[in-house]
This record gives C-alpha cells, sequence and structure tokens, in this order.
C-alpha cells in the first residue's frame, strides 16, 4: 500500500507514513495540509473496497467511533473515497501502545495501575452500550495505551469493524449483524457469540472478563492449541479462579467475584450492564486507595457469612466510620502497655516480652472472625505469614515460594496466545507473498527456538516453494515470529513449529 505515501486524501490529509496493517484496512500518520496536524488514516483495502458488506461494515465503525463521543474512544472526523475506489476515515493520531504489546512486555501489570486502566475501557463501554452499540472485538490489541502528562495512564478503545447498532443504522443490511455468522476474536468471545447466536451488551461484559483476568494475571483463562478448541473451552469449561492461578497476587475477594460472575457461561447470570462492573472496579479502587485491602497476601476465599473481605480483614466503606489511622493505632497500642505493665509488674514484662506488639491496633469492638490459616495456605504467600501458635510448624520451616517467571514452562498454549496477536501481521505476509506459496489454499509452517527470556532466538519457514525460501516471504514471516516475546520460562531454549494455514480461493 506504499502508493498512498506522499498523497493527498480528499485534498486535505496528506499521507506521511504507515502505521499499521489488519485484515480490512491499513492505517497511515498522515497531516492536515492547512491545519498542520497530525492524524490517523484507516484506508480499508482496495481489493475489499468491492465488496458492499465490508464497505458498509467499514462504514459502520466510523459511524459507530464517532456517535459514541466518548473521552475512552478514539475519535473519528472524517470519511471519504480515494481516487483509486478505497475507502477510508479520519480519526485522531494516537501515541502509545496497545494494551497487547504492553502485555507481551510486562506479562501482568500491577493490581493498583490495572484497575483505573480497567474502568477507563469499563467506561468506554458503557458509553458505547448507552448508544446502543455493541463492540463484539473487544481485547487486548484494540485498547491504545496513552500517558497523560502526570505520568498516569489514558486509555483508548478502537477498532469498532464489527460492532453491532442495535437501531436502524444496521437493520438496513441485517447481513452486517445477523445470527450464525460467526465473529469476533476466540481467545475473548462469549459463548452465545462462538454458537453464533445474537449477542448483546452481555457478550461485552463477558468479553472484558477474559480482558480483567488477562491483565492481573497474564495468562488468558481459556487456552488451547487450536482456535477451535478455545471456542470449545469458551462454551463449555469453568474458569480456573485467577487467586488458584495466580495466588500470590492476593486479589481482593470483590474483584475475584466480579471477575467470576462476568464470565459465567449463561448471560442471565452475568453482570447484567457494564455499568456494574465499572462500579465494582470503583469500589475496590477505592478501598485500595484507604489502605483498606492489602495488596501483597491472598485473602480467604469470600463466603456469604464473610463480609466484603472476609478472614481476619476487616473494610470500611462508610464515612462515618473511617479506618484507624496508624498514629490513632500506635497510641491505643501504647496506653494498653503500659496499663498491662503496671498491672502485672515486672515478672509478666520478663515473661511476655518476647511476643512482639502489634504496629496497628485493632478497633475497639474487634473480634476474631476465623482461625489463623493453615500451613498449606501460608505456603501460597509471598509476605512472611503471622506467627502461629506453639503446635503449629514455624512459618520459618515452609518453603520459600518459587517466582512464577521462575517455575513456568513454555507451553504451546502460551505460543498460541502470543501468535494469535500476530495473526494479521502474518496473514498479511501470506497474502502479500501468495505467489511463493505451494498453492491458493494450503498450511506451511514456521520453526522458531524460544530463549529463557522469552525472545525469539531463530526462525526458519519450512515447506513453502522455491520462491518462499529466503525470500520476501520468508524473510516477512520470520521477521514477524522475532519480533514476539513470549513469557520468561524455566527452560534454556524450547523449539516450536506453527502451521499457518491459508486459503485465498475465493
Amino acid at each position: 500500500m506504499s502508493h498512498f505515501f506522499g498523497q493527498t486524501l480528499g485534498e486535505r490529509y496528506r499521507i506521511v507514513s504507515l502505521l499499521g496493517s489488519g485484515g480490512m484496512g491499513d492505517v497511515y500518520l498522515a497531516e492536515h495540509v492547512l491545519l498542520g496536524k497530525r492524524m490517523a488514516v484507516k484506508v480499508l483495502k482496495p481489493e475489499l473496497s468491492r465488496d458492499e458488506d465490508l464497505v458498509q461494515r467499514f462504514q459502520q465503525e466510523a459511524i459507530a467511533a464517532s456517535r459514541i463521543g466518548q473521552e475512552n474512544i478514539v475519535s473519528v472526523t472524517d470519511f471519504g473515497r480515494t481516487p483509486e475506489g478505497a475507502f477510508y476515515f479520519v480519526m485522531e493520531a494516537l501515541a502509545g501502545e496497545d494494551l497487547g504489546a504492553l502485555l507481551r512486555r510486562v506479562v501482568a501489570l500491577p493490581l493498583e495501575r490495572a484497575l483505573p486502566l480497567l474502568a477507563q475501557v469499563a467506561r468506554a463501554l458503557c458509553a458505547a452500550h448507552a448508544e446502543g452499540i455493541v463492540h463484539r472485538d473487544l481485547k487486548a490489541e484494540n485498547v491504545m495505551v496513552l500517558a497523560r502528562d502526570d505520568g498516569t495512564d489514558w486509555v483508548k478503545v478502537l477498532d469498532f469493524g464489527i460492532s453491532k447498532m442495535s437501531d436502524a443504522a444496521s437493520a438496513s443490511n441485517p447481513r452486517l449483524t445477523q445470527a450464525g455468522v460467526l465473529m469476533g476474536t476466540p481467545n475473548y468471545m462469549a459463548p452465545e457469540q462462538a454458537r453464533g447466536e445474537p449477542v448483546d451488551a452481555r457478550s461485552d461484559v463477558y468479553s472484558f472478563g477474559i480482558l480483567i483476568y488477562e491483565v492481573l494475571t497474564g495468562t488468558l483463562p481459556f487456552q488451547a492449541p487450536t482456535l477451535t478448541a478455545v471456542l470449545l473451552k469458551q462454551m463449555t469449561e469453568a474458569p480456573e479462579p485467577p487467586s488458584l492461578r495466580r495466588p500470590e497476587l492476593g486479589l481482593p475477594p470483590e474483584l475475584e467475584a466480579t471477575i467470576m460472575r462476568t464470565l459465567e457461561k449463561d448471560p442471565a447470570r452475568r453482570p447484567q450492564t457494564m455499568a456494574e462492573v465499572r462500579d465494582s472496579l470503583v469500589r475496590v479502587m477505592q478501598q485500595l486507595r484507604g489502605g483498606v485491602l492489602p495488596l501483597s497476601k491472598p485473602l480467604a476465599p469470600r463466603s456469604p457469612e464473610m463480609g466484603a473481605v472476609g478472614g481476619l480483614e476487616r473494610t470500611y466503606v462508610s464515612k462515618s466510620h473511617p479506618p484507624p489511622t496508624r498514629r490513632a493505632g500506635r497510641a491505643v497500642v501504647w496506653v494498653l502497655g503500659v496499663a498491662f505493665l503496671l498491672g502485672l509488674g515486672a515478672v509478666a514484662v520478663v515473661k511476655f516480652h518476647p511476643r512482639p506488639t502489634p504496629a496497628l491496633g485493632p478497633p475497639a469492638n474487634w473480634v476474631p472472625l476465623a482461625p489463623a490459616p493453615a500451613p498449606e495456605v501460608l505456603k501460597a504467600t509471598r509476605e512472611a505469614p503471622v506467627k502461629a501458635p506453639p503446635e503449629m510448624p514455624t512459618p520459618t520451616a515452609m518453603p520459600t515460594p518459587t517466582p512464577l517467571a521462575a517455575a513456568h514452562r513454555l507451553s504451546e498454549g502460551d505460543v498460541q496466545r502470543v501468535f494469535s496477536r500476530s495473526s494479521r501481521k502474518l496473514k498479511d505476509c501470506l497474502y502479500q507473498n501468495r505467489d511463493a506459496l505451494p498453492g491458493a489454499a494450503g498450511s506451511i509452517s514456521v520453526s522458531f527456538i524460544v530463549l529463557k527470556s522469552g525472545m525469539v532466538k531463530e526462525a526458519k519457514l519450512l515447506n513453502a516453494s522455491a520462491g518462499g525460501s529466503g525470500g520476501p516471504l520468508e524473510s516477512c514471516v520470520t521477521k514477524t515470529v522475532k519480533a514476539m516475546r513470549f513469557p520468561p520460562h524455566s527452560e534454556a531454549a524450547v523449539a516450536f513449529e506453527i502451521p499457518l494455514g491459508y486459503d485465498f480461493k475465493n
């Protein structure tokens, strides 16, 4: 698509460079010839501009994004057609990276960064749903992460190309959103969407639950060697609670309960609106900022008899009953300590001296809610556990937990997840170099070696024609694979061979 370089589209937008390519179009950096303002221009591939359905879907993406008009959704400002007949729309240029690329670099986000970021995504979806628009393809790659002047994250949700509009805009062409058509990304797809059934806002709630799970744990809840197997798991398999997959995170029980509710197979059992999920995230954020919820140790599972936190923790959310401050707690401990010493005398002082005085005193009406956790629970914590009673094994005798990165073995599921994020680039490589392929439909394979750090050491294309060996096809595919970043793992190097299927008959 380099023939657009230097051209001026619509007599206003001068193409500067190519930013990226997708399944339907290419995105260019452009400059407004009068204002000098940088913009992004998405151009539908010319060969696709002859398909009326695809053109209407492309136009629907522009309409959906511009109609919502919310700060966390990319702003679309113009729509037009190139002299060659390719359709395009103009949107704000974003200086950042997509969430998928960010997760490939850092694997998972800490809770204090993840929650504000996810809350912004939830607000964007709330605004879309209020306009009757269901995204249907929410995933990490469709969330751009930018930086504000103060260094905090600012989120923009992209790509409403397969969104479902519930009003007359979509009714004019029912083929764009008809039931029985499978659209979306399997790793994030709601069960009803995977079955080709009608979708609504609750399908976005499910996809958002997948996104929360991935951002916090660094893994997708459902992983399998093939996309078909992933879809089957989405429809039939219950997800593993994130606290079991990553017990060292110490996720607040309300947050985990929200995640598990969003991933219910039956839409009627999920939160019925994105606003419910957003409000839950905001509550947890407020509790964390108030120092109410711990970040460094896992909490006991929530039960109906417990409060919002459960176990020995206590939640303070009422403004009329704020949590006791550290200074007040120390004062209480000091007064009680003096009274204790005066009452029992020097003998009591000697006897009880080995027991440390807590740094933060409990509220006056505190009563024990549960016994101390069993030794097997303490093994999963990263923080030093509370001193155990004499009859229990001492915490110092317990093994130190192994860091996740050192204990992790790189699986085919990990590889499949990383590959799925680059599927568009690989597809473009195959299409642009289709003359080097053995036929119009088939499969070739790429072999590569992943080092312990997660970087790719070698990549080689297999079973392509002579034109593919050492040519543009192999260069494009291997370059894409070498740019991938896999989770750090315990093995020195692992070799993989991945098939790349294609079908250009139609």
